[in-house]
C-alpha cells in the first residue's frame, strides 16, 4: 500500500501504518462533540482538533460497500472540494483514510430525499475535514422562524455568489437543496458536493471512465430538481429558483399542504400565487424554473439582480 497525499494541504490521506497498527487519526487528533447528521453518502460529526483547538465538521463515507463505482464518486467530492476556494463555499481543510469506521456511528437520519446512512464499521473509511457552520437552511424551513425579505435575498445573493465562482470553474453542483445551504456567521454558503460534477472534461483534465455511470446515476428527481434532460448548470439556477420561491412562502404561516401544492402549481404550470402579482420582483421565480434551460438567467446575472434588490 502506497503513501497518498492531499494535493492542497500535502497531509498523508492514506497512511500504511494506519492500516498496519489498526490506528484511528480521528480519535488520536480530535475529540468528536456530536453527531450533526448523515445522508446517502455519509455521517458528519463535530469534532475539536486536539493539535489547534478549532472546531471541524468531519464526514466519514465507507468505501466500497455500494455501488461500484462509489469510490470514484467520493474521489469526485474530494477533488473538486479541494479546488474550490472561495467565500461562499464551505471551505475543505483535508483528508484522510482509515481502515474502518471510528468515533460516532449510530445515526441513521433521512435525508432530504429519504435516504438513510447505515454505515459498515468494518469497511475502510475516508474522512473529509471541512468548515464547521452553525446551521442549515432547512434548519430554518423546519423551524417556525419566519422569513423576511432582506434574509431572503441575502441567502439567495450569496448563494448566486458561490454558484458564479463554480460555474466559472465548469463546476455544477447538481443538488441544491436547504440542507446544503449552510449559514457560516453572517454568510450562506454551498457545501455537500456528493452529486457535483464536473462538466468541462478537456480542459479541467479529469474525466475517466465511469463519467457515463456518475451522469446516469445523478437522482434529478425530488422539490428542487431540475427536469432537464441534459445535466449543466442550468439545473443549479432551476433548483436556486425553487429555493427562492420556498423562502418567500416562508415569509408568512403556511401548512405543509400549502407548501406542496404551491410548489406543484410552479413546477407544473409554472404559475405563481396569484397575490404574488402585486410584488415585481418575486416574479425572478419565473425565470429561474423555465422548463428551457438556454432561457434561465446565469448565476453571475442574477447576483447582478439581487445586487439591485438590497439597494
Amino acid at each position: 500500500m502506497e503513501t497518498i497525499y492531499c494535493p492542497v494541504t500535502q497531509v498523508i490521506i492514506q497512511d500504511p501504518k494506519l492500516f498496519q497498527n489498526k490506528q484511528s487519526r480521528l480519535l488520536t487528533d480530535y475529540d468528536e462533540i456530536k453527531a450533526l447528521g448523515s445522508g446517502a453518502f455519509g455521517v458528519v460529526v463535530s469534532c475539536k482538533s486536539k493539535i489547534d483547538e478549532t472546531s471541524y465538521a468531519v464526514k466519514k463515507i465507507a468505501i466500497g460497500d455500494e455501488e461500484e463505482f462509489k469510490f470514484d464518486r467520493v474521489r469526485r467530492e474530494v477533488l473538486i472540494m479541494s479546488q474550490l476556494q472561495h467565500p461562499y463555499i464551505v471551505r475543505y481543510h483535508t483528508v484522510w483514510l482509515e481502515p474502518f469506521l471510528a468515533g460516532l456511528n449510530n445515526i441513521a437520519d433521512d435525508d432530504d430525499e429519504g435516504n438513510s446512512s447505515v454505515s459498515n464499521i468494518n469497511l475502510p473509511h475516508l474522512y473529509i475535514q471541512m468548515e464547521l457552520c452553525d446551521s442549515t437552511l432547512k434548519d430554518i424551513f423546519e423551524s417556525d422562524k419566519i422569513m423576511t425579505e432582506p434574509l431572503c435575498w441575502r441567502i439567495f445573493g450569496d448563494v448566486m455568489n458561490g454558484l458564479t465562482y463554480m460555474h466559472a470553474q465548469g463546476i455544477m453542483h447538481g443538488d441544491l437543496s436547504p440542507a446544503n445551504i449552510f449559514r457560516c456567521g453572517d454568510v450562506w454558503k454551498i457545501g455537500d458536493f456528493g452529486l457535483v460534477f464536473i462538466f468541462f472534461f478537456a480542459a479541467r483534465n479529469v474525466n475517466d471512465e465511469n463519467d457515463d455511470k456518475v451522469i446516469k446515476s445523478l437522482n434529478m428527481k425530488g422539490t428542487y430538481k431540475a427536469p432537464d434532460e441534459n445535466v449543466d448548470c442550468a439545473v443549479d439556477i432551476y433548483s436556486a429558483g425553487i429555493l427562492l420561491f420556498v423562502m418567500i412562502l416562508k415569509m408568512k404561516l403556511i401548512t405543509d399542504m400549502e407548501m406542496v401544492v404551491a410548489i406543484a402549481d410552479l413546477k407544473n404550470r409554472g404559475e405563481l400565487p396569484e397575490e404574488w402579482n402585486n410584488y415585481p420582483r418575486w416574479q425572478l421565480v419565473l425565470k429561474l424554473v423555465q422548463r428551457r434551460p438556454d432561457l434561465r438567467p446565469s448565476a453571475r446575472d442574477l447576483s447582478t439582480i439581487v445586487i439591485a434588490y438590497s439597494q
